[in-house]
């Protein structure tokens, strides 16, 4: 949250004009404006912890209801599941995501699903099958029997435009859909609407609104339609 969003006023100084004088004083201006930057960041940066405000979108699927088909763009791409740390996916895949983080939600019975391109982790994404924190709204989402909760969505900068993040998302979907699961969630919040695109293009619907406020030690959250929280 920006709380300097109000132009600043430096004196009754100007950036026209010509000669030493002017240059002076454009100098000590992008000074001050340079200073006022780095307060800014650094300020905003120092209170993330304790102010926050957010909302968090929360999108289902139906899993009795077959998804539908996941034709990715690229034929040079494929989408892996890894369940164990003895996947030799794994090698490839913890130079990018943190090898002890990795085997905490293997434990954990996560199941970690990858896209390769010419044998590179190009895009990932986890399924929880049990309650899953939610760090944005520091809270518990308390699955269902047969429900999952899909979440840890990344896909690689360069990758990003050609599908392969909703193609994932509905691989995900008919995996689970066949072993007879119920309900699919993932959620997102307001600001990534690129993620949020790829995810009603995989087929998800909008269920609910999490509106968040964190003061201090004060917290507070707005439900709009049904939540499970704890």
């Amino acid at each position: 949250m920006n709380f300097f969003s109000e132009p600043i006023l430096l004196g009754n100084k100007k950036w026209a004009g010509s000669g030493m004088k002017s240059t002076i004083e454009r100098l000590r201006t992008g000074w001050k404006l340079y200073r006022y930057g780095i307060f800014s960041i650094l300020f905003n940066k120092a209170m993330m912890g304790y102010i926050r405000l957010r909302t968090f979108i929360l999108y289902s699927f139906d899993l009795k209801k077959e998804p539908a088909s996941f034709p990715l763009q690229d034929p040079s791409i494929c989408i892996k599941r890894i369940e164990n740390g003895h996947d030799e996916l794994f090698r490839r895949f913890h130079r990018i995501f943190p090898a002890k983080e990795f085997i905490t939600r293997i434990e954990n019975r996560q199941v970690c699903y990858l896209a390769l391109q010419e044998d590179e982790v190009v895009a990932y994404a986890w399924v929880a099958p049990d309650d899953l924190f939610i760090d944005d709204i520091n809270r518990r989402f308390i699955l269902g029997e047969n429900e999952i909760f899909i979440h840890s969505c990344f896909v690689q900068k360069a990758s990003r435009g050609y599908g392969i993040y909703p193609g994932m998302l509905r691989r995900i979907l008919h995996d689970y859909h066949r072993l007879s699961f119920r309900q699919a969630f993932i959620g997102v919040i307001s600001e990534n609407s690129g993620s949020a695109r790829g995810i009603k293009k995989a087929g998800f619907k909008g269920c609910t609104n999490i509106r968040y406020f964190k003061l201090l030690n004060y917290e507070n959250w707005r439900v709009e339609e049904h939540y499970r929280q704890q």
